[in-house]
């Protein structure tokens, strides 16, 4: 503001809306990583969000103190099917369905932070399909820490 002294850094809405989701991947229950999402309307208004998690009243890894799948010694990236979490995007999508919200048009920014293993590969692209079927598309994801050739921008 001009006139009374007030010097301030506002980030910008990249920046903004990375830390939206990074805040949401701080409720994650996956022992393996630590992901959020949010899902912004061409208005720069956030209409859902999503962390990694078990789905609605089934007990949480983080709860158990367990991951079924490293009981297993299934590498990260493999074997999906037996994980009892629902990804972060998958989440907000859901989340905007339940309550009637379309979500066509809008931009989804995703957080995730690595805590145990690697990050897959696999399963990347057939996201990215998905993101495109249900009418998003535009999306940016960024990794902490930085694996290299992973971050992408769309």
């Amino acid at each position: 503001m001009k006139g009374i002294g007030i010097n301030r850094e506002r980030p910008d809405r990249t920046n903004h809306f990375f830390n939206r989701a990074k805040t949401a991947a701080e409720r994650s229950s996956c022992l393996r990583r630590m992901v959020g999402a949010v899902i912004i309307n061409k208005d720069g208004v956030e209409i859902s969000s999503g962390y990694v998690g078990s789905p609605r009243g089934v007990e949480d890894c983080l709860l158990r103190g367990v991951c079924f799948r490293i009981e297993l010694g299934i590498k990260s990236g493999q074997n999906y099917e037996l994980c009892r979490s629902v990804h972060a995007e998958q989440n907000a999508i859901i989340n905007a369905a339940r309550v009637g919200t379309s979500i066509v048009g809008c931009d989804m920014y995703i957080y995730s932070k690595k805590i145990l293993g690697t990050y897959p590969s696999e399963g990347e692209k057939k996201d990215d399909d998905c993101f495109l079927q249900v009418g998003i598309p535009h999306f940016c994801k960024i990794f902490s820490p930085a694996p290299v050739g992973k971050i992408k921008l769309t």
